[in-house]
C-alpha cells in the first residue's frame, strides 16, 4: 500500500514537471507495456529497437514527403502518420518513459517524432538531421586536426652560424646632423686677379665649416644655399626664410669675413613678405650681384 501511494505522489510531481512539453501528455498507468505498434518518442538502442514497424511506415510515405512541394504538403503527411500510428496502436501511440513511467505525448511531440525520422532517411536534403550534423562534426574536427600538426624541421649535425649584423651608421651630433648635408664649396681666386704671364698657382681659400656658418648665423644652413662668386662667399637664405623669419621680426645682423676665414662674404635675404615679383631662383640673384 505504501509504495502504491508512493507511486501515485510520484506520478502527481512527474505530471507536473511534464506539463510544459505538452499539455495533452498523461499517464498511462504503473503496470503499462509499451506495445510493438506503439512509438517510443526517445533516443537510444531500446527504443530504437522497438520503434521497428514504425521506420517500416515512414518509409511507405517517404516518396510521398520527398516528393511534396510544399510545407503544407509535408504537414498533411505528417497528421496522416500520426492518425495512422494512434489507430493501429491499442495503447497511447506515441508514449514516453519519464522516471520508469509511461506517458502519452501530445500532438506536438508526436509530430517531431515523425518529421525528425522523415529527416533521418533524407538526411542529404536536411541539414538539421542527426547524420548531416554528425558529418559536419566529423568533417569539422579532421579539419582542426589537419590544421594543428606543425611541420618539424630537421635536425642539422651543425650548428648554423649566426648572420653578421651589419654595423650600424655613425649618427652625427644633433647640432649637426642637417649641416652635415651640405656639400662643401671650395674657393679660387678668379682669372682677372692671376698675372697674364707666368701664371702663378691658384690658392686654395680655406674652406668654411658647416657650423660656424650655422653657428653665426644663428640659423641652419640647407645645401644649395651656398654659393661663390669670384671671392665673395654668398648664402642665399630663402630657404630657410618661411621657417626662421617672420614680419615683424628684423633679418640677421652681417656677418663678418674675418670671422669665417674668407677674404670677402655677403649673403642674400628675399623679402620677409612673399610678393609676387619675389625671384626664388639663385642663379638669377647671383648673377645680378656678382655677373660674370
Amino acid at each position: 500500500m505504501i509504495s502504491n501511494i508512493l507511486a501515485k505522489s510520484n506520478i502527481a510531481s512527474i505530471a507536473k514537471t511534464v506539463k510544459t512539453t505538452s499539455e495533452k501528455m498523461k499517464p498511462l498507468g504503473e503496470e503499462y507495456c509499451p506495445h510493438e505498434l506503439d512509438v517510443i518518442c526517445q533516443r537510444g538502442k531500446a527504443a530504437y529497437k522497438h520503434n521497428a514497424h514504425f521506420r517500416k511506415l515512414i518509409e511507405n510515405y517517404l516518396e510521398r514527403y520527398s516528393g511534396a512541394s510544399s510545407r503544407l504538403e509535408k504537414s498533411a503527411v505528417v497528421s496522416d502518420i500520426v492518425d495512422k500510428v494512434r489507430e493501429l496502436s491499442p495503447g497511447g501511440g506515441f508514449i514516453r518513459n519519464i522516471g520508469g513511467w509511461y506517458f502519452a505525448c501530445g500532438d506536438a511531440i508526436a509530430r517531431e517524432k515523425v518529421g525528425g525520422t522523415f529527416r533521418e532517411y533524407l538526411d542529404d536534403q536536411y541539414k538539421s538531421s542527426t547524420k548531416a550534423k554528425k558529418r559536419r562534426r566529423e568533417a569539422a574536427a579532421a579539419t582542426t586536426d589537419a590544421t594543428d600538426v606543425k611541420p618539424v624541421a630537421p635536425k642539422s649535425s651543425s650548428t648554423p652560424s649566426k648572420p653578421s649584423t651589419p654595423p650600424k651608421p655613425s649618427t652625427p651630433p644633433k647640432s649637426s646632423r642637417r649641416l652635415s648635408e651640405i656639400s662643401v664649396v671650395s674657393f679660387e681666386s678668379g682669372p682677372e686677379s692671376a698675372p697674364a704671364s707666368p701664371a702663378p698657382k691658384r690658392r686654395r681659400v680655406m674652406e668654411p665649416k658647416a657650423f660656424e656658418i650655422a653657428a653665426a648665423m644663428n640659423m641652419p644652413v640647407f645645401p644649395g644655399d651656398i654659393a661663390t662668386c669670384d671671392k665673395t662667399f654668398q648664402l642665399d637664405l630663402s630657404s630657410v626664410d618661411h621657417l626662421l623669419l617672420h614680419d615683424d621680426e628684423p633679418l640677421p645682423a652681417m656677418i663678418s669675413p674675418d670671422s669665417l676665414n674668407f677674404p670677402s662674404f655677403d649673403y642674400m635675404t628675399p623679402e620677409c613678405q612673399q610678393s609676387d615679383d619675389q625671384v626664388d631662383n639663385f642663379d638669377i640673384l647671383l648673377s645680378k650681384i656678382c655677373p660674370l
